[in-house]
């Protein structure tokens, strides 16, 4: 069966577009502190605002990101993407694990980070830039989204990050916590050349339907 091409709206399109402008707008703000309640004066003014001293290194991150700081720390070998993303400030982080071996050295616990969105081109987007990662082999493993338990009273939707391992007889715990520091390491940069690009493609869509009478949002 051929799979047809989906068409959109002019609105649908102009939606998505100030989508990207959102995300775009989070990640070129480099005002903003990973740990939104962190109230810790900065080295360099002693203003509460100032995020100098915010880096995956500060020794208050991996409580400064949970919300159960004094009883469930962010895990080390996860806590490079939980930062990443909470640093982006494209999402709010919920969850995470970083992966655990049962007795044996077998994988028994996969390493994953939960976070709410309502952007449905965020997700797009990063689905494309985590297949690319895996593409360009900048991570070992095969990773994916996919959208996880939400409660019924929650206003946001919950995704998780997580690798596919199907068909891995044998995953190493040790290299997917290596592709877990590769992704925080290479998904700000490359999230943000996607959503421009994205929002290319999309202005263009709208001009060849209407080039006349379209308006495109604006993009910084």
């Amino acid at each position: 069966m051929r799979i047809s091409k989906s068409t959109s709206s002019q609105t649908v399109l102009q939606q998505q577009q100030q989508e990207l402008i959102d995300v775009i707008d989070c990640l070129s703000d480099d005002t903003n502190r990973s740990c939104q309640h962190c109230s810790r004066a900065c080295s360099c003014s002693k203003s509460i605002d100032c995020n100098c001293d915010c880096s995956k290194s500060c020794p208050h991150i991996s409580t400064g990101l949970s919300s159960e700081e004094n009883t469930f720390p962010i895990e080390s070998h996860v806590l490079p993407l939980v930062y990443a993303l909470n640093k982006m400030n494209i999402c709010q982080t919920c969850w995470s694990c970083e992966g655990h071996n049962d007795a044996n050295g077998k994988l028994n616990k996969l390493p994953q980070v939960w976070f709410y969105t309502n952007s449905m081109m965020l997700i797009r987007v990063l689905g494309d830039c985590i297949s690319l990662l895996k593409f360009k082999n900048i991570t070992h493993y095969n990773w994916q989204l996919v959208i996880s338990y939400t409660a019924r009273d929650s206003e946001m939707n919950t995704f998780s990050l997580k690798p596919d391992l199907n068909f891995i007889a044998a995953p190493e715990l040790a290299v997917l916590q290596q592709d877990i520091l590769n992704i925080a390491q290479h998904l700000p940069e490359k999230l943000e050349q996607d959503c421009r690009g994205y929002y290319q493609d999309i202005s263009a869509l709208l001009s060849a339907q209407s080039p006349q009478t379209i308006t495109t949002n604006a993009i910084r």
